[in-house]
């Protein structure tokens, strides 16, 4: 997951969690995980909203990595299950 700092008409900074993936034939593809919201209206929140979403971004796929991690079950051949 990175975050994406989307330029808007208007002048402001857009904020969005996005995760990165493959689709069924190979292309690359992003889907938006939360949109977060202009930066400027941010910084009433945070003292620097990029580096803590960014943050945000670096602990949710770290969280995913874990959860898709694979689980590894050891038991001796002499034992009865």
């Amino acid at each position: 997951m990175y975050l994406r700092k989307s330029k808007k008409p208007n002048g402001r900074t857009y904020l969005t969690i996005v995760q990165g993936y493959r689709d069924a034939g190979g292309k690359n593809r992003a889907r938006t995980v939360k949109s977060l919201g202009y930066v400027d209206a941010l910084e009433a929140e945070f003292d620097d909203p990029v580096a803590h979403f960014e943050e945000e971004c670096r602990r949710m796929t770290a969280e995913a990595a874990r959860a898709e991690a694979p689980i590894a079950v050891e038991f001796t051949a002499s034992k009865k299950i």
